[in-house]
């Protein structure tokens, strides 16, 4: 079962559950979650979020290849 856990909105671990995202606006700037934004349970290790700073579920840190941004096919030729 799937549980949607809201983003921490102040302090130390929000900066990390916004860092392990990698998401940037279109104008370059970085990502800001709002009220509504959520992290999915399948981005946890053991598909659970943890409260204990140590844990590997502290921060979320699964994320599926297709979120991973492909270069330009002309940026892929030059590195050729």
């Amino acid at each position: 079962m799937l549980k949607a856990y809201h983003i921490p909105v102040v302090g130390e671990r929000c900066q990390a559950w916004i860092s392990a995202v990698r998401r940037i606006n279109p104008g370059g700037t970085t990502w800001k979650p709002n009220a509504s934004s959520r992290i999915c349970s399948d981005h946890f290790v053991g598909k659970s979020k943890s409260d204990i700073s140590h844990h590997p579920s502290y921060v979320h840190s699964i994320f599926p290849s297709v979120y991973r941004k492909k270069m330009p096919n002309q940026e892929r030729a030059k590195s050729r």
